[in-house]
């Protein structure tokens, strides 16, 4: 890439020379293909609660089969733009063929434009600025495709386009690798776990697995564990800090003071950039092990900084025994999610389930055994600085995309292509 700064003047200003102003209605145009849901076909679902708010890429997929009433289909390269409360920047491009909500506009492109292209000049804040202002309905604004449609905007010719969206591909190619290899850490690390403190395969004195080795078990409230072992209540040996309200009037998206975090952006169903004034000690590092106990209750995240809201609390490890990695996947374990669940299945609302944080149990080796804790640690620590390594790095290239995408869309920055006059 390089600077270039050739403009010319035109009706709506200047604009890159070698490109045209065109109404997006003229480049692309909306899919309106019904379906009917069947109980017995199973498509992959899109509704707007599984497209994550600013990051272009889905938490989640549903099911077509669990939906009653009508939608609409896509396929594979065209792009779902959510029209209710445009101004979440809820925009995806599916690698694969299925149906979405009627909240979201289904976009194909004209011949001579590039849905590569139209992917990120509809998640271009500009457009989503645009799609925002003349939102129709007050409490649940919508996009009108009739007057986005009728926008002049500036578009470069189709392999420019190209050009310019491989840049921004490659860098969103890169964010999901990481993704995909943390999953594949944690994965490892969940198994590794299980291995140890679940199914109590730990190595014995001669290094082999002490229960299919024989290991003498006793039985206990969560089931058969090893003789030596014991029921621990996680509130002996972890801190529960529960976060804070710092109130609307401290929020700002001047990036001043700490980000500040709701359970939402443990779900991934949001990642708005909201920042508070506070001086706060309700804050949390990367390393840090947090827990949603509000909404979503038992959603699990390490990797965010900054302040976190009264829904959600930050498991801290009391004494040197634990490490956050350890905490981590405890808590994400079976043995604690199980008793999240029983605790939510006997409360009348899930607000309540906090005070239940005194009845979490685990089970614990006894003093002589537990050098293997700290064994274990050692093992798993590698894995996770590369997955804290790996968060950083998409947060980078978040950023770096998130920068570059307008000065693409705007020639600000322009991208060498052959053709080029």
């Amino acid at each position: 890439m390089k600077q270039q700064n050739k403009f010319k003047e035109t009706e709506i200003g200047k604009i890159p020379e070698g490109w045209e102003i065109k109404r997006i209605g003229e480049v692309c145009h909306l899919v309106k293909d019904q379906y009917k849901p069947k109980s017995s076909e199973n498509l992959p679902y899109i509704g707007l609660e599984h497209i994550q708010q600013g990051t272009l890429k889905l938490n989640s997929i549903g099911n077509s089969s669990d939906t009653i009433s009508n939608k609409f289909r896509f396929k594979k390269g065209q792009i779902l733009f959510g029209k209710l409360r445009p101004y979440f920047r809820k925009v995806y491009r599916p690698s694969f063929d299925g149906v979405c909500s009627t909240d979201i506009f289904v976009i194909d492109s004209e011949k001579g434009t590039a849905n590569s292209f139209l992917f990120y000049f509809f998640a271009n804040p500009k457009i989503i600025e645009e799609a925002s202002r003349p939102a129709e309905g007050t409490r649940m604004p919508r996009a009108s495709w009739n007057y986005l449609s009728n926008l002049n905007e500036q578009f470069p010719r189709e392999t420019e386009q190209k050009a310019i969206a491989k840049i921004l591909s490659d860098l969103d190619s890169k964010i999901e690798l990481n993704q995909e290899m943390n999953q594949t850490l944690e994965a490892i690390a969940q198994a590794f776990f299980k291995y140890w403190f679940v199914d109590f395969e730990f190595p014995n004195e001669k290094g082999k697995p002490y229960k299919s080795e024989g290991g003498k078990m006793i039985d206990s409230e969560l089931g058969e564990i090893p003789v030596g072992w014991h029921m621990a209540a996680m509130i002996d040996y972890f801190d529960f800090i529960k976060g804070v309200e710092p109130g609307h009037k401290q929020y700002n998206t001047e990036n001043r003071g700490k980000r500040f975090f709701r359970v939402g952006n443990l779900t991934g169903k949001r990642n708005d950039q909201i920042y508070v004034d506070i001086p706060s000690s309700v804050y949390c590092s990367k390393s840090d092990v947090l827990m949603s106990f509000d909404g979503t209750v038992g959603i699990i995240r390490i990797g965010l900084e900054g302040v976190y809201s009264s829904g959600i609390q930050k498991i801290k490890p009391k004494g040197p025994l634990f490490e956050q990695f350890f905490t981590y996947l405890l808590v994400k374990s079976n043995i604690v999610q199980k008793q999240i669940e029983s605790f939510i299945g006997n409360e009348t609302t899930i607000k309540h389930v906090g005070k239940h944080i005194p009845d979490i149990k685990f089970v614990l080796p006894n003093e002589k055994n537990q050098e293997m804790i700290f064994r274990f640690n050692t093992n798993l620590q590698p894995i996770f600085n590369k997955i804290l390594e790996n968060l950083d790095e998409i947060g980078t290239l978040i950023n770096i995309r998130d920068s570059l995408l307008p000065k693409l869309m705007s020639g600000q920055i322009r991208v060498p292509v052959e053709e080029r006059t």
